[in-house]
């Protein structure tokens, strides 16, 4: 199974790029960033920054089960652009230098999950690729369609990181 780690660089890359255009879209457009960083698809869903959020602390939740090292929360400000732009190279810095090799190390581990009928064990590597990925590509998404929705000039090649 291929590592997901440079999918993580790659895509933390490219919510990089899409929040930039975000702010861009307000200086040239005259909205408060406000207007963007709060908002969201739906009244019960979390705003823009939040998504960032979890979009940094699932790919930190990646890293620490690749590596066995406790997960590091990326927590600090998460209010402005600057922040969120200093947040995602958290993550980045986090994950950037993991081995491909640790991966397989992963099939191994034991994750332990709540679920709605209580808490079970699985594999690491299915945590990973069952619960870590989708969601950090589902926050991500919600970023990017919360801008896109704002009118922020976005197509399939900046959430790809093209």
């Amino acid at each position: 199974m291929q590592p997901p780690i440079p999918a993580l660089v790659r895509s933390l890359g490219a919510l990089d790029g899409i929040l930039r255009k975000g702010e861009r879209f307000c200086l040239e457009n005259g909205v408060h960033a406000s207007e963007l960083l709060e908002a969201r698809i739906a009244p019960t869903m979390k705003p823009l920054t939040h998504q960032i959020r979890l979009c940094c602390n699932h790919a930190s939740v990646a890293a620490s089960l690749l590596t066995g090292e406790e997960a590091l929360q990326i927590d600090g400000a998460f209010e402005t652009f600057p922040d969120l732009y200093a947040r995602i190279a958290m993550a980045l810095a986090v994950i950037s230098n993991i081995a491909p090799e640790l991966f397989e190390a992963a099939d191994l581990s034991l994750q332990q999950i709540t679920l709605d009928d209580g808490v079970t064990s699985v594999p690491a590597c299915v945590y990973l690729m069952e619960y870590a990925m989708p969601n950090f590509y589902f926050s991500m998404t919600t970023a990017y369609n919360i801008l896109r929705g704002k009118g922020v000039p976005l197509g399939k090649a900046d959430f790809l990181g093209s």
